[in-house]
C-alpha cells in the first residue's frame, strides 16, 4: 500500500485522515502553505501528541564543554542508527539463528528473516553495535538419482545383446588366427641378483639405477649432504653424535684438519658429551700412527685418555666401544701400563658380556658384518671380554708383537688368557700361516687358558677354509685336551658342613675348559664328526657337574630347608652349642643363606648344561642327544633312580619341541612317535629351532617382508642376541639396498637403526652398490642421525675396497677432463 505524501514537503505521512503535515504544517489538500521549516526525517521521528500539548520549557544551560574528538587519539564515534533491528541476548523457540557481532564477538539472536539488514549488537558496551547480518548460503536442492535400469535401457541392452550373439555365430566358425607372443616362450629371464621370491615363484625386482656418476663425485655429494646434516635442528635426536659420526667420516677421508673441525664444533655444543670425542681421537691417533707420526699419535691418545677418566656414565654400549678402542691404541703405543689401569678397571665397573664387544671388533677389523661373526666366534661367557676385544683390535691392526708384549706384562691370569685368545683369534684372522699350537706359549698361564686361545684360532681357520692349517691344529688340540683331569662332581654336605659353608666352590679353570669343549665340539659337528663331537658335549657337561649339584638335589635341599626349620635350628644349637634363642635363629639364618648359594650354583650348572644341549641340537646332534637322552632316563627309573644328572630334565622342560622337529627333519619316525605318544601337550607345533630356520631361509630368498611378518611373532621364543643387527647384515650381503633399509625400518629401537645404517651401508659399498644404497637413503629423507650414519657406513666401505678402483668416470665427465687438459 502507497503512503500519502506531503505536496509541500514530500515527506511520507503514515496516517491516512490527517489533515495537515506533521511536518511543515501544510495543508495535505494542497490549499495552504507550510507553516514551520520541515525537519530531516532522518534525525527527528513523528511527534506524539503528549508533547503537543505539553508547553515549552525554557532552555537548560549549556554543559560543559567535552574535550574535542581530535583530542583523543582512541576515541571511536558511536554509530546509532534507530532503523537497525535489536538482536536479543538469548534465544527462544521462534527465535533462534544465532549472529555474532564482528567488534565484541558477543552472540545475539533473531530470526532468519534479518539476514542481510543492519542488526544492533546486544552487548551495550559495544562501541560499534550497529551492522550488517550475514547474508545465510543457499544450498543448491540435491537432485534425486534417478534409476539406471529404465524399460528403455533394458530394451536397449536387448538388443545389443542379440547383434552381439548374431556376430559371434559367424565369427567362431572361422580359424581364429594366431596371437603373437609378446615374450619368447623359451627365453628364460634371470634375476639379476640369482634371488627368486619363493612365495610368488618370480623374479625379484631389479633395482632401479641411479644416474651414472663417478666415485669422486658422489664423495663429494656424501660429503655436501653431511654438512647439511649436521647443522639441521628439526628431528635431530643429537647433534653432538651427529658431530661425533661426522669427524669419524672426515678421518675415513684423511681430513684430519676436517675431523677436527667437527671436534671444535662438538665442543661448542656445549651439551656435556665430550666422551664422544673419544673414538674420533683414537681414530686420528691410528691415521698418525700408520703414517709414522708416533709423536702425534700419542697426543691423541693422552687427549682420549684424558676423556675416559671423567667418562660418565660408565654403562653402555658407547662406554664399551670407547674402552676397546682407546685400549688397542694404547697397546700399540706401548703404553701397556695405561692399557692395563683402563680395561682392568673398567672390566670391574662395566660387568660388560660378549655380545656388547661385538660390535668394537667388527669395526675394528673392517668387516662390518656382525652375522659373520658369530660364525666363527660363537657365544662364550668370558670372563674379560673388553680385554679380549682390546687385544684383537691392537692385532687385527698389525699390531701382533706389541700385543704379545702387553699380555705378557699382564699379571691377573683371567685377563691375561682373555687377552691370549683376543691375540689367537685376531693373528688367525690376519694371517692363515699363524699355528697357534705352536706359536702360543705363554708363561703364568694353565693349559685349559691356552687350549682355548688355540680352540678360537680353529674357529677362524675353519670360517676361512683353511682345512690344513685347522686340521693341524685339532690334532694337537685333542692331544692337549686328553690329558687333562675331570674334577670332583659337587655333592651337598650334611647340615654341620652347609652351617660352616664347607661345600665345593669351582674354580675358572672349569669354566674355561667347558668353553673349549664347546668349541671343538662345535668345529667336530662342522665337518660331520657327529659322534667325536657328541663325546665334547658329554665331556664339557661331565665338567660341568662341578659347579654345583643337580637340579633334583638343590630343590631337595631347599624343601628340607623351608619345611624343616625347627629342626635345624636345634640339631644346630645342639651340636655348636648354642643356648640362646636369638643366636639360634642367627645359626639357621646362615644355614639357610649357604644352602641358597649351593641352590644358586645348582641353577648356574643347569642353564650351562642346558646350553650345550641346545647347541648340539643346532649342530645337528639330535640323534646322539635322543639316545643319551633314552639310555639317562632308563637309569633314572631303575631301582637306582640316579639324580645326579640334569639331561633328562633339560629335555624335557625346554628341549623337547626342538628335539623332535630336529628328528621328524631326519626322519626318525619311531623317536618321534615315542616322544608325541608321551608329550602331546608339551610339544608345540612352531618349535623356536624351526622358526629360526624357516626365518633363515626367508633371508637368503629375500623375503623380506615374510622375514618381517615372522621376526615379529617369534622373535621372543628364539635365543639369538642382537638378531634384528645380525639380520640386518645378512639381507645387505645377500639382498639389495631397498630390502636391506626396509628391514632397517623395521627395527624399533632407533640407536640400532643408526648402527644398521652405518653398517649395512659399508657392507652395500663393499659389494658395488654405493649409487644404489646412498639414491634410496636420500629419497627416504632420513633424520640426521641416520643420514651421518648412512654417510660415515658408504665412506667407510669406499676406504676399505678396491671394487671401485677399475671404475671409468661416465662419458660426459670423461670428455670435460679431456677439454681441461688440451687447454
Amino acid at each position: 500500500m502507497d503512503l500519502r505524501m506531503c505536496p509541500s514537503c514530500q515527506q511520507s505521512v503514515l496516517d491516512d485522515d490527517v489533515q495537515e503535515c506533521p511536518f511543515c504544517g501544510a495543508a495535505m489538500d494542497g490549499s495552504g502553505p507550510a507553516t514551520k521549516t520541515p525537519a530531516k526525517a532522518t534525525t527527528k521521528s513523528k511527534p506524539s501528541p503528549a508533547s503537543k500539548a505539553q508547553p515549552k520549557k525554557k532552555q537548560a544551560a549549556p554543559a560543559k564543554s567535552s574535550p574535542k574528538k581530535d583530542d583523543d587519539p582512541f576515541a571511536v564515534e558511536i554509530e546509532t542508527n534507530k532503523k537497525a533491528i535489536p538482536l536479543r541476548r538469548k534465544p527462544t523457540a521462534k527465535i533462534s539463528y544465532r549472529i555474532i557481532c564482528p567488534m565484541c564477538d558477543t552472540s545475539g539472536f533473531a530470526t532468519k528473516a534479518v539476514a542481510g539488514k543492519e542488526v544492533k549488537c546486544p552487548n551495550p558496551k559495544c562501541l560499534m553495535p550497529v551492522f550488517t547480518a550475514p547474508e545465510i548460503k543457499k544450498e543448491e536442492p540435491k537432485v534425486e538419482k534417478k534409476s539406471i535400469f529404465t524399460p528403455a535401457l533394458f530394451g536397449s541392452v536387448g538388443g545389443v545383446v542379440v547383434i552381439i550373439g548374431i556376430f559371434l555365430f559367424f565369427f567362431l566358425q572361422a580359424p581364429a588366427p594366431k596371437p603373437k607372443p609378446i615374450v619368447d616362450p623359451n627365453k628364460v629371464v634371470k634375476d639379476p641378483t640369482g634371488t627368486e621370491d619363493p612365495v610368488n615363484k618370480a623374479p625379484v625386482e631389479q633395482v632401479k639405477l641411479p644416474p651414472k656418476i663417478s666415485i669422486a663425485k658422489v664423495k663429494q655429494q656424501i660429503l655436501k649432504q653431511n654438512a647439511e646434516a649436521v647443522l639441521q635442528r628439526s628431528n635431530n635426536r643429537s647433534k653432538s653424535f651427529c658431530r661425533r659420526l661426522s669427524a669419524e667420516t672426515h678421518v675415513e677421508l684423511d681430513d684430519i684438519k676436517g675431523a677436527l673441525y667437527q671436534l671444535e664444533k662438538l665442543d661448542n655444543l656445549k651439551e656435556g658429551l665430550a666422551f664422544f670425542k673419544i673414538i674420533p681421537l683414537v681414530k686420528i691417533g691410528w691415521y698418525h700412527l700408520a703414517n709414522g707420526d708416533r709423536k702425534s699419535a700419542e697426543n691423541m691418545a693422552a687427549q682420549a685418555l684424558e676423556l675416559a677418566k671423567g667418562y660418565r656414565p660408565n654403562t653402555g654400549r658407547d662406554a664399551i666401544s670407547h674402552t676397546v678402542f682407546l685400549g688397542s691404541l694404547l697397546i700399540a703405543l706401548e703404553q701397556n701400563e695405561n692399557a692395563n689401569s683402563l680395561l682392568q678397571s673398567r672390566e670391574k665397573i662395566q660387568k660388560a658380556g660378549l655380545e656388547s664387544v661385538r660390535v668394537s671388533l667388527i669395526l675394528q677389523d673392517h668387516s662390518y658384518d656382525l652375522d659373520q661373526n658369530y660364525e666363527w666366534l660363537p657365544q662364550l661367557n668370558l670372563e674379560a671380554p673388553l680385554v679380549f676385544a682390546a687385544s684383537y683390535g691392537a692385532v687385527v691392526r698389525g699390531q701382533g708383537k706389541q700385543t704379545l708384549a702387553w699380555i705378557n706384562s699382564i699379571d691377573n691370569p683371567n685377563f691375561k688368557s682373555n687377552a691370549l685368545a683376543g691375540y689367537a683369534a685376531g693373528m688367525s684372522i690376519n694371517n692363515s700361516a699363524f699355528d697357534a699350537s705352536k706359536e702360543l706359549n705363554i708363561t703364568g698361564l694353565s693349559s685349559e687358558q691356552i687350549q682355548r686361545a688355540v680352540a678360537l684360532s680353529l674357529q677362524v681357520n675353519a670360517f676361512q677354509k683353511e682345512t690344513k692349517q685347522a686340521a693341524a691344529i685339532l690334532t694337537q688340540l685333542q692331544k692337549e685336551i686328553s690329558t687333562w683331569k675331570l674334577p670332583a662332581p659337587a655333592t651337598i654336605p650334611d647340615d654341620s658342613g652347609i652351617y660352616k659353608g664347607k661345600y665345593q666352590r669351582v674354580s675358572a679353570q672349569v669354566f674355561i675348559a667347558i668353553q673349549t669343549h664347546r668349541l671343538l665340539a662345535r668345529y667336530l659337528a662342522g665337518n660331520g664328526q657327529h659322534e667325536q663331537a657328541w663325546k665334547q658335549i658329554e665331556q664339557a657337561i661331565q665338567r660341568a657337574a662341578a659347579i654345583g649339584p643337580a637340579q633334583a638335589q638343590a630343590i631337595a635341599l631347599m624343601n628340607h630347608v623351608l619345611q624343616d626349620q625347627r629342626r635345624i635350628q636345634n640339631n644346630l644349637a645342639e651340636e655348636f652349642n648354642i643356648t640362646q634363642s636369638v643366636s639360634q635363629r642367627n645359626a639357621y639364618n646362615k644355614y639357610r643363606n649357604n644352602a641358597r648359594q649351593i641352590e644358586s650354583d645348582a641353577k648356574k650348572r643347569y642353564q650351562l648344561e642346558a646350553a650345550l644341549l641346545r647347541d648340539s641340537l643346532k649342530w645337528g646332534l639330535s640323534a646322539e642327544l635322543y639316545k643319551s637322552y633314552q639310555a639317562q632316563l632308563s637309569d633314572k627309573e631303575s631301582a637306582n633312580k640316579k639324580t645326579d644328572s640334569n639331561l633328562v630334565k633339560a629335555v624335557e622342560e625346554s628341549l623337547l619341541s626342538d628335539l623332535v622337529f630336529r628328528l621328524e627333519s631326519e626322519k626318525n619316525l619311531e623317536a618321534v612317535s615315542s616322544l608325541r605318544e608321551k608329550f602331546a601337550s608339551k610339544i608345540s607345533s612352531e618349535p623356536p629351532l624351526k622358526a629360526w630356520l624357516r626365518f633363515q631361509r626367508l633371508v637368503k630368498t629375500g623375503s623380506v617382508k615374510e622375514a618381517i611378518s615372522l621376526i615379529e611373532k617369534v622373535s621372543k621364543k628364539l635365543d639369538e642376541p642382537q638378531l634384528e643387527l645380525r639380520i640386518a647384515c645378512q639381507i645387505a650381503q645377500k639382498s639389495s639396498p631397498e630390502k636391506t633399509i626396509n628391514w632397517i625400518k623395521a627395527i624399533p629401537n632407533i640407536i640400532k637403526q643408526e648402527l644398521a645404517y652405518q653398517l649395512t651401508a659399508t657392507l652395500q659399498t663393499k659389494k658395488g652398490f654405493i649409487r644404489e644404497y646412498w639414491k634410496i637413503c636420500v629419497e627416504q629423507q632420513l633424520a640426521p642421525t641416520k643420514k651421518c650414519s648412512v654417510h660415515l657406513g658408504l665412506i667407510e666401505g669406499l676406504s676399505h675396497t678396491d671394487f671401485y678402483q677399475k671404475e671409468e668416470p661416465p662419458e660426459s665427465e670423461k670428455q670435460a677432463d679431456e677439454k681441461a687438459a688440451s687447454i
